[in-house]
């Protein structure tokens, strides 16, 4: 067993004893102990593992204390998940000291702006995971200067249109996640200057048609999450311009039967969301004509067995999820073609 490279205990009641006897495996370099809640005494036994380069944490609610001992794998660590341990500012100041991180998630903890700019002082970061971390536009620009970044996940952060728009200075960046987290028209506006980008979720943004009009600039984008913002027919319109998409959630976003029209002629899409979008039979018969389409979720769209049925000419489509009033016998038909077909 001392001969082991990698380990995998997540969420078994693992001691500070459990934790003292993995300082006996001299070959183990990744490491999982999520959810084990190994408490201060453990950290301190992984703290002496220095020869770890991946190690996976989240929900041990060790706080700053515990996250001290981590200060030893400067040397080794470049991947770190910290996810839901209570960090705070203290914390972010000895995980500054990883110089060699290039992936962090530290998600649903208590960085704020401050600890925010200790992290950005990460000279190697390029995946960063600082979702819920209440990370206001002081905290976004410090991050908009880690200019190694290639992917930042920083949602459900009010960081609003002045974070926006330092995020949007991260020239390297290839994906960018900002769900729910009060941007509107101008830090839109900024975003959509990023022409390296090639995946944006920018859901419950509260964004309506005026807002997302510089998205048509974005025509190097292959996956776009724009739910839950009252976009409409005209705004599906502008999205169905961009022809490199292969992906696409655009669900509960107020598109009727024009809209469909329009997002019907996105030849490269494979995975379509229209859920919660009044489409009804003759938005979804237009739908059933992208044959390239294979992952389609329409729930509660209106649509009863007569637009089903158009489902069954699509020669591609490998997991469907719909709702609404359609009958068992459309369904089993619809289960002969396809791998999944979930009824809600």
């Amino acid at each position: 067993m001392t001969q082991f490279t990698e380990l995998n205990v997540f969420n078994n009641p693992i001691t500070s004893k459990g934790a003292e006897y993995f300082t006996n495996l001299k070959q183990l370099i990744k490491l999982d102990i999520g959810g084990t809640e190994i408490g201060d005494e453990g950290m301190k036994s992984i703290g002496k593992m220095k020869q770890l380069t991946k190690l996976e944490m989240c929900g041990n609610k060790i706080g700053d204390e515990g996250i001290k001992a981590l200060s030893n794998l400067n040397s080794s660590l470049t991947h770190l998940c910290v996810r839901k341990n209570n960090i705070g500012q203290e914390g972010a100041k000895t995980l500054k000291h990883l110089t060699r991180l290039n992936y962090l998630d530290i998600r649903k903890n208590k960085l704020g702006n401050q600890g925010a700019k200790e992290i950005s002082e990460l000279p190697q970061l390029t995946r960063l995971f600082i979702c819920k971390n209440n990370i206001g536009d002081e905290g976004a620009k410090a991050i908009g200067e880690i200019q190694t970044l290639t992917q930042l996940v920083m949602s459900e952060n009010p960081i609003g249109d002045g974070g926006a728009i330092s995020v949007s200075q991260l020239r390297h960046l290839k994906t960018l996640c900002i769900q729910w987290t009060n941007v509107r028209t101008e830090g839109i506006k900024a975003i959509c200057n990023m022409k390296q980008l090639t995946c944006l979720h920018i859901q419950s943004n509260k964004l309506g048609f005026d807002d997302i009009k510089p998205i048509g600039q974005l025509n190097q984008l292959t996956r776009l999450l724009i739910s839950d913002n009252q976009i409409g027919d005209s705004g599906a319109k502008i999205i169905s311009e961009l022809n490199q998409l292969t992906n696409l959630r655009i669900y509960d976003s107020n598109i009727g039967i024009e809209g469909a029209k329009s997002l019907s002629g996105m030849k490269n899409l494979t995975k379509l969301n229209l859920s919660g979008n009044k489409i009804g039979n003759k938005g979804l018969e237009a739908i059933s004509g992208m044959l390239q389409l294979q992952k389609l979720s329409v729930i509660h769209c209106e649509i009863g067995d007569e637009g089903a049925k158009y489902l069954l000419n699509m020669p591609n489509l490998r997991k469907l999820y719909i709702g609404d009033d359609i009958s068992d016998r459309i369904i089993k038909e619809l289960r002969k073609k396809m791998k999944v077909v979930d009824h809600y």
